[in-house]
């Protein structure tokens, strides 16, 4: 576990090779919140950022349920090719080139706080779509204290999308950091 802001290392476990983070972030969060010593105030002040492996419905539930906002990839890639048929409108990402964004237009039901869903999809080599679903539980306001907007932002509900995507893109994970 990664305090990304300061690159310090809060958690350092080594697990068994066929260990996958879905069935370990549970312990890994609580060692966490054992390490930092967070209150349940605290807690409602922190965001947990994860990538695909950590995202699945139980354990968004779980940290949400914790009192944590959580930002993180949906584990089912047939679950994020549905969700895309719903997006009604893309845009590019000004930053990557052949990214596109959008919002997610069917409510979620999995989760027990409010959660917004946005799909990504940047063109792989075989020309195909590469799609993913990023879950967020952060307001507005939430959003663009930890993403400052730019001067030239574009408008409000394209800024919000990308904003939240290019805060996923600044999560941080231990082997990333530790091997640079």
């Amino acid at each position: 576990v990664l305090a990304s802001r300061s690159e310090e290392v809060v958690v350092d476990r080594l697990f068994a090779g066929n260990c996958q983070l879905n069935t370990c972030l549970q312990d890994l969060m609580q060692a966490a919140q054992t390490t930092l010593q967070l209150t349940p105030q605290q807690r409602q002040r922190s965001l947990v950022r994860i990538d695909a492996g950590g995202g699945s419905a139980p354990n968004f539930t779980w940290l949400l349920l914790q009192g944590y906002h959580i930002l993180g990839k949906a584990c089912s890639a047939q679950q994020a090719q549905r969700l895309a048929t719903t997006v009604q409108q893309w845009d590019d990402d000004p930053h990557v080139p052949g990214r596109q964004v959008g919002w997610v237009n069917e409510a979620p039901r999995d989760f027990v706080r409010p959660v917004r869903r946005v799909a990504v999809r940047c063109r792989k080599p075989n020309g195909q779509w590469g799609i993913g679903i990023l879950v967020c539980s952060l307001s507005d306001q939430d959003l663009f204290q930890v993403t400052p907007r730019s001067p030239h932002a574009p408008p409000q509900e394209q800024s919000v999308l990308l904003a939240l995507l290019w805060l996923y893109d600044q999560r941080g994970g231990g082997i990333e950091t530790s091997f640079k």
